[in-house]
């Protein structure tokens, strides 16, 4: 590592390492932060993955590096991901659900995409 020498003289030259996690260590780690974030606002987040799922990314991340925040960093996004698909899903049900999208109609969407410029003025 390239640290300055004042602040590798106030660190010290101790260097401490971690052994890697194994592939159940890191699978009972995901399961112990999924059991901790079901609190009232989020109840069911110790059910947003499958079984199989926390096993295939712990086994790949054991692998790997064995690094417990490789593994939560990977749940994460797949969390993240399943959010876009579902607001996705949602969004495109309400555009089928509105029957003013349906036919065509203008409205409110036809003005939003006729704003432009730095001023900000609609255009006709």
């Amino acid at each position: 590592e390239r640290l300055l020498p004042k602040i590798l003289s106030r660190l010290g030259a101790n260097r401490v390492t971690f052994n890697p996690y194994s592939a159940d260590q890191l699978k009972t780690i995901v399961h112990a932060r999924l059991a901790g974030a079901g609190t009232d606002a989020a109840p069911g987040a110790k059910d947003t993955f499958e079984a199989t799922a926390i096993e295939m990314a712990s086994r790949k991340i054991a692998a790997v590096s064995g690094d417990a925040r490789r593994v939560l960093e990977l749940c994460r996004r797949g969390a993240e991901l399943l959010e876009a698909r579902i607001a996705a899903r949602k969004a495109e049900e309400k555009l089928q659900s509105d029957p003013v999208a349906k036919a065509g109609g203008g409205g409110a969407g036809v003005r939003a995409t006729k704003l432009g410029g730095a001023g900000g003025s609609l255009g006709a």
